[in-house]
């Protein structure tokens, strides 16, 4: 079960980037926004699991990067299902009994 907390603290940490943003002079993000963000999120993950394969150069914590990372594209996939509306546990129970009946 994902902690109602955990949720609260998502829209509390998108609020904070929203203060921010309007601080800065800028539109508040839309889910669109979240979703390219979501995009490059999952792109600089690929270029550090690509360090961890051996196939770049990374100077630095690879594991602490790839935490860092990972972090980044949950707390994005949050954000989104908040947008839509979506549980993410009902989503990813769905794909779970999906995936089991395909494999029974």
């Amino acid at each position: 079960m994902i902690d109602e907390k955990l949720i609260e603290r998502v829209r509390t940490t998108r609020e904070l980037y929203r203060d921010k943003n309007a601080a800065d002079g800028h539109q508040p993000w839309t889910v669109t926004d979240y979703m390219s963000g979501y995009v490059k999120d999952v792109g600089d993950l690929s270029k550090l699991i690509m360090v961890k394969s051996g196939l770049r150069e990374y100077e630095g914590d690879i594991d602490a990067a790839l935490r860092h990372e990972i972090g980044d594209c949950f707390w994005s996939l949050f954000v989104l299902c908040d947008e839509l509306n979506i549980n993410p546990q009902e989503a990813l129970n769905q794909t779970l009994e999906d995936i089991e009946r395909r494999f029974k």
